[in-house]
């Protein structure tokens, strides 16, 4: 696909310095070998911590999935390989995504605008991968891109039953694996019946826009939980 392509180890320096994006600082380069920087905590070391440091990692996700969607004019970031070990927390309590082999620059040029018309969610994402070789596919990548926000959800942040269970694939879990409760698990009280709706509705939207309206709402309630 000419639209897709794995260049991300030659952009993860000049993204961090210019744009602030969430990578490892840039240290160098030999041949196709890059060096980042490294020492931090594996994301799974942060399901133990306190609630508000757990819900500003949370919020620092979903930002993190904003600036891939729309923080370059360019490109859009597609990464759909959701799991703690490519993520680390550095020393300043920075969520920073440190394995690449899954990300894909998108050229916004090659493909279409806007968010799908109709709601979507994993199934219609499991059809639209299963198709990406096809003409034309690249046209429709950015109306699949607010996936990222419900595999963060589901995978990282739900600590919700029915999301314990779900996956995109078995590619890198046993069918009887039940991952713990993510990152927003025990959640204020005042605040715990808003949080499940709207993990529910980041997860699986029942009308075309919903998750991105959830992913706001869930990330105005977790600010909120921070003051």
């Amino acid at each position: 696909m000419s639209c897709m392509f794995r260049r991300i180890a030659l952009q993860t320096g000049r993204c961090r310095s210019e744009r602030n994006w969430p990578f490892p600082k840039y240290l160098g380069a030999c041949g196709r070998v890059i060096f980042v920087e490294n020492g931090w905590k594996l994301l799974d070391t942060s399901l133990a911590s306190p609630w508000k440091e757990r819900a500003n990692i949370a919020l620092q996700l979903l930002n993190m999935i904003d600036t891939f969607r729309n923080g370059d004019p360019k490109w859009i970031v597609i990464f759909l390989d959701f799991r703690y070990e490519n993520f680390a927390v550095d020393q300043s309590g920075r969520l920073n995504l440190i394995d690449f082999d899954e990300v894909m620059l998108i050229d916004r040029e090659e493909s279409g605008d806007g968010e799908k018309k109709e709601s979507c969610n994993m199934k219609d994402l499991k059809r639209f991968l299963s198709g990406t070789e096809k003409d034309g596919i690249c046209f429709q990548v950015p109306q699949y891109s607010q996936m990222m926000y419900a595999l963060a959800c589901v995978r990282l942040l739900s600590f919700l039953p029915e999301h314990l269970l779900k996956s995109l694939s078995d590619r890198h879990r046993s069918p009887e694996h039940v991952r713990p409760p993510g990152l927003l698990w025990g959640p204020p009280e005042h605040e715990a019946t808003a949080i499940e709706a709207l993990l529910r509705g980041c997860v699986e939207e029942k009308v075309a826009g919903g998750r991105l309206k959830a992913v706001e709402k869930l990330k105005a309630v977790l600010q909120r939980t921070l003051i």
